[in-house]
């Protein structure tokens, strides 16, 4: 079931291909499929379209993070933070920050995260 529906959402894309949400949704899908490779091409076509995007960023800086690639889901994080430095935002940068024991700065994200 998850494969159709990333189908269909990647067919809406394609034809709606300045469509930032149909970009995103379709990012979604392929997510729910196990597609990531096609999911982080969708969220980065969902940018180039908008750029402030939030939910997207989110998404392609975590999903980077679950494929290994953790110095530049860091770097998307820290992109993320200075411009919506909500707690989550900063846990997530924290957890990335100890995964790569940068204990200070983690700890220090994580206590922004608190306040």
């Amino acid at each position: 079931m998850a494969k159709e529906a990333a189908d269909v959402f990647d067919e809406v894309a394609t034809i709606a291909d300045d469509n930032p949400d149909a970009q995103y949704h379709a990012g979604m899908g392929h997510l729910q499929a196990g597609n990531l490779a096609k999911a982080k091409m969708r969220w980065r076509k969902c940018l180039e379209i908008d750029p402030h995007h939030s939910t997207a960023r989110f998404n392609l800086a975590t999903l980077t993070a679950e494929m290994g690639d953790i110095p530049e889901a860091t770097v998307m994080m820290r992109e993320i933070v200075a411009q919506l430095p909500e707690p989550d935002n900063h846990k997530t940068l924290a957890i990335l920050l100890f995964k790569q024991e940068m204990h200070e700065e983690a700890i220090s994200q994580f206590n922004k995260c608190i306040e």
